[in-house]
C-alpha cells in the first residue's frame, strides 16, 4: 500500500512539474504574442501618421493651388460664399440620414424607443437623432 501511495505521489509530482513547464511555455508564448502585436501596432501607427501627413500636405497644396487659380480681379461675393457653405452643410447633413425599412407601425407607438431598441440589438449606441415616419 505504501509503495502504491509513493508511486501515486511521484506521478502527482511529475504531473505538477509538467504543468508548471506548460504554464511557463504559455506565459512565454503570450509575451511573444504581445511583443508582435506591439510591433504591428507601432508599424500601423507610423503608417497612419505618414499617410495623414502626406494627405494634409497634398490637400493644403491643392487648396493653395485652387486659390492661385482664382483670378485676382474676381471677388468672392458674400452671397457666393454663403451659398457654398450652405451647400456643403446640406450635403453633410444628408450623408448622415438613415432609413429603416419594414418597421411595423403600431398605434400609440414611440418611434424613438423602437429605433433605440434596434440600435441596442445591433450593439450600437443610438446617436442623437430626429425620428419620423415617411410614406405608408
Amino acid at each position: 500500500m505504501k509503495t502504491v501511495f509513493k508511486h501515486l505521489l511521484s506521478i502527482v509530482d511529475k504531473t505538477k512539474s509538467e504543468l508548471i513547464v506548460a504554464q511557463k511555455r504559455v506565459v512565454n508564448l503570450q509575451d511573444e504574442l504581445l511583443e508582435k502585436k506591439n510591433e504591428e501596432l507601432q508599424s500601423l501607427e507610423s503608417n497612419v501618421e505618414s499617410t495623414v501627413q502626406c494627405t494634409v500636405k497634398n490637400e493644403i497644396r491643392s487648396f493653395s493651388e485652387a486659390l492661385k487659380s482664382v483670378p485676382k480681379n474676381s471677388s468672392l461675393s458674400e452671397k457666393r460664399v454663403k451659398t457654398a457653405v450652405r451647400d456643403a452643410i446640406s450635403e453633410d447633413d444628408r450623408s448622415r440620414n438613415l432609413i429603416i425599412h419594414g418597421l411595423k407601425e403600431e398605434d400609440n407607438e414611440k418611434l424613438s424607443d423602437k429605433v433605440s431598441s434596434i440600435f441596442e440589438e445591433l450593439g450600437e449606441v443610438k446617436p442623437r437623432v430626429e425620428v419620423f415616419r415617411i410614406g405608408n
